[in-house]
């Protein structure tokens, strides 16, 4: 069975909802999808750096089960974090943008007062997209460091 790239999917449809929005809920739904984006972007690059590419052949559930683990305010956390670290600065740029995004993906989810307009909305689907790229053109190294930095919860010292 092939994999699904829900990170690409769901980046293709945050994209043709703003370009065929037809009312608010269609700019609202664009931002959070593109939210989503993200987040699965994240979680496919932790799956693979803890349990391997995935192989058609193998059985999934080590991989799905590492995909599932990763969590909305453990990644947000952890990407706060990174701004006041130097470590990882070609990665700034997602984690800045899935902090921001989560925000808005918030309030187009959550608050019926927000308004969301053309601009924004193209503009959020545009960073997610942006911020996606990036990620996949860091270097390995650095995107299995971003997993583990974020799949990790820091200890609290003595």
């Amino acid at each position: 069975m092939p994999l699904y790239p829900a990170h690409e999917a769901l980046l293709d449809t945050a994209s043709k909802l703003v370009d065929e929005y037809e009312s608010e809920s269609d700019l609202r739904r664009a931002v959070s999808t593109a939210y989503f984006a993200m987040f699965h972007c994240v979680a496919f690059c932790c799956a693979n750096v803890i349990a391997g590419d995935p192989d058609p052949d193998a059985d999934p559930s080590l991989w799905k089960h590492v995909y599932r683990a990763v969590e909305h305010r453990q990644i947000k956390d952890q990407c706060n974090r990174l701004r006041n670290v130097k470590l990882l600065p070609r990665l700034h740029l997602f984690a800045d943008e899935f902090v921001r995004l989560q925000g808005r993906r918030h309030a187009a989810d959550y608050d019926p007062f927000a308004d969301f307009g053309y601009d924004d909305a193209y503009g959020d689907v545009f960073m997610a997209s942006v911020s996606i790229d990036s990620f996949w053109f860091a270097a390995a190294s650095d995107r299995r460091s971003f997993a583990s930095w974020v799949m990790f919860r820091r200890r609290k010292s003595n």
